[in-house]
């Protein structure tokens, strides 16, 4: 039985977000990377073209977290950003 591909967004564009980009293009073809979020657009852009590089083909680029929940071609999302301190 063939396994359903799953579409996923990442949520960050550090160098972790490079590495998961990486471990994306070699789980394909269960793995899809879909979308693309980053607080700044410019720095999304650069990672879709790194990633349509890896991949063959250019992740969609989405504003926001929400709008990629709101997206029901999205099956799940990576969130790879830097963990944020806590009081104290």
């Amino acid at each position: 039985m063939a396994s359903a591909l799953l579409n996923l967004a990442l949520i960050g564009t550090g160098m972790v977000a490079t590495t998961h980009l990486l471990a994306i293009r070699d789980a394909r073809p269960v793995l899809r990377l879909a979308g693309i979020c980053s607080r700044q657009r410019k720095n999304a852009e650069d990672f879709a073209d790194r990633a349509e590089a890896e991949l063959g083909y250019r992740p969609e680029i989405y504003e926001t977290a929400e709008a990629i929940a709101a997206d029901d071609r999205i099956d799940m999302a990576l969130i790879v950003t830097p963990r944020m301190r806590g009081p104290g």
